[in-house]
């Protein structure tokens, strides 16, 4: 039966509190956790963390309208279809609608997130000639084919043990990302600061075509996808051509490589390509770093170097001491102070850490398969070219 969206949700949208009033923000644990885009896409179907929080005086001020658990949000602004369910009550900025169900007896909350998930927001138009948009009054209106509520539980049944084993496999990384970081802490709490030229060997960047990305090709990897380890947006990939590529002097990514973002919002954000994660061949574009210690000897113990807080946030100010736009060249990060214990604790670190990177590495690659499994069964399953009853995962 079809439904328009504002017949099966209490659409409400999130608000933004004046961005020059800093009061409003990040102030303690008990503010509130706010989600952005940026939140959303690379945590599974929840959200338990936001990189941003929000004062109980700036939610009640600004009449900031409350997410509670379990409700699916969308953004539908600058990045459109973006696609999660809080895990807890929380806020959402202006760009994210809030789409708490009226009656769980006609969809249910997993479903209308996997529906959404597969909805093509293209034909509901654009109202920005600068940023991609869906009009809210459109979303409201849109269309949407709801089956019974016994179909919807078969449907979710397929597509949720799909996002388990994603998810196992995420916090078992978390876990060895953890065990990593108790060594590290370990071995530096007591080294002196030392300039990471001392450490870096080699520093490159990369470039794209002068008629920027392409549709297909060799991943070209921006600052947007620099996460941290064992993490990728592999949605919206950009590309270079494969001549491109070959023709390529700097900027081409090796396994074991960590990668810096070194300019724009978010500077000082890191990870790590590793046994073909993210890609088996790729290259970086000129908004972010390559790094590599003299011989490779020492690259476990770069990354979580520069994934450290205080290291980042060094990195951030010195990004941000000379324009209005963050960025940062190579004598800056050269410069930056960390503790670096001798050679042979370096080489011993790495050693430590080697089995549980690959481990993470090996559990992202099984995820992408995971995720490219569920999102071919999705729209099959949606539009009922598949027969739930046939599977058997």
């Amino acid at each position: 039966m079809k439904y328009r969206l504002e017949e099966l949700v209490d659409l409400k949208i999130g608000r933004t509190p004046p961005r020059k009033e800093q009061q409003w923000f990040n102030q303690g644990s008990d503010d509130w956790k706010w989600v952005s885009i940026k939140d959303m896409g690379v945590s599974g179907r929840y959200i338990s963390e936001t990189s941003e929080t929000i004062s109980k005086e700036a939610q009640t001020k600004f009449n900031i309208p409350i997410v509670r658990k379990g409700t699916v949000i969308l953004s539908f602004k600058l990045t459109v279809g973006r696609v999660a369910i809080v895990d807890e009550d929380m806020l959402t900025n202006e760009a994210i609608a809030q789409l708490p169900i009226n009656d769980t007896n006609i969809v249910r909350p997993l479903y209308l997130y996997y529906l959404l998930k597969n909805y093509k927001f293209d034909q509901l138009g654009s109202t920005s000639s600068i940023a991609t948009a869906v009009n809210s009054s459109y979303l409201k209106k849109m269309e949407i084919e709801i089956p019974d509520i016994h179909e919807q539980d078969r449907v979710i049944s397929i597509l949720q043990s799909l996002d388990n084993e994603l998810e196992l496999n995420r916090e078992i990384n978390d876990n060895l990302l953890q065990q990593a970081q108790a060594i590290y802490d370990e071995i530096c709490k007591d080294c002196e600061p030392v300039k990471l030229e001392s450490l870096i060997s080699i520093i490159e960047t990369g470039s794209r075509p002068k008629g920027g990305a392409e549709s297909e090709g060799v991943p070209s990897i921006g600052a947007e996808k620099i996460e941290r380890f064992g993490t990728y947006d592999f949605s919206g990939e950009k590309y270079i051509s494969e001549e491109f590529f070959s023709k390529l002097k700097r900027g081409i990514v090796l396994s074991g490589d960590v990668l810096l973002y070194k300019d724009g919002a978010y500077t000082g954000k890191s990870s790590m390509a590793l046994d073909g994660f993210p890609h088996e061949k790729c290259a970086v574009n000129e908004h972010v770093f390559i790094l590599r210690t003299r011989e490779n000897f020492a690259q476990y113990f770069l990354y979580f170097t520069l994934s450290s807080p205080s290291i980042r946030e060094k990195i951030y100010t010195l990004a941000c001491g000379k324009a209005a736009q963050p960025g940062l060249n190579q004598q800056e990060l050269f410069s930056v102070e960390a503790p670096i214990p001798s050679d042979d604790v370096l080489q011993d670190f790495d050693k430590q850490v080697d089995p549980l990177m690959h481990a993470i590495a090996l559990n992202a690659l099984e995820n992408l398969k995971l995720s490219n499994l569920r999102d071919s069964l999705l729209p099959k399953l949606m539009s009922g070219e598949i027969d739930v009853d046939s599977l058997d995962l």
